[in-house]
């Protein structure tokens, strides 16, 4: 299907997405180019990263990981030196970057690793708003695939 949804309105767009899935999850294979990278990450279980040749082909999540580091947000009400010292000073917390009321770490294994260092925030005074891991979305991938300049890139 090439491009399937564009240029429908919103609730043709939706019956076709549903169709999309139904025929999927029958075992179908689907061939979906498109250019609409949510409508891609939505229906696919894999992308395929095309310029001129195949660049990547992978699950979204394991491009994401691929590319880039995995970090965590952290939102306080307020972040002092102390919480920021008591954090850089974790073995596996590397590259802690603080801007305003957040901290984003990267953790050498963030699904075991995230609780000690909530733990090691409110042992130090921190009061947390949310902790959640930063995202990149699907967009960021491409572009980075395609040369495109990232910061946050491996």
């Amino acid at each position: 299907l090439d491009e399937p949804t564009s240029g429908l309105d919103p609730e043709v767009s939706r019956e076709v997405r549903e169709l999309i899935l139904s025929l999927a999850s029958t075992g179908r294979t689907i061939f979906l180019s498109t250019h609409n990278l949510t409508e891609a990450e939505q229906l696919c279980s894999r992308i395929a990263v095309m310029k001129t040749s195949l660049l990547a082909l992978d699950t979204a999540e394991n491009l994401r990981r691929r590319i880039f580091r995995r970090q965590v947000a952290v939102v306080l009400e307020k972040v002092t030196d102390s919480i920021i010292d008591a954090v850089s000073t974790l073995p596996y917390a590397k590259n802690v970057v603080h801007s305003g009321d957040r901290l984003l770490i990267e953790l050498e294994d963030i699904d075991k690793q995230r609780a000690e260092l909530v733990r090691r925030i409110v042992d130090t005074g921190g009061a947390i708003v949310s902790v959640t891991e930063e995202q990149h979305p699907l967009e960021e991938v491409y572009l980075s695939l395609m040369g495109g300049k990232n910061q946050n890139a491996e």
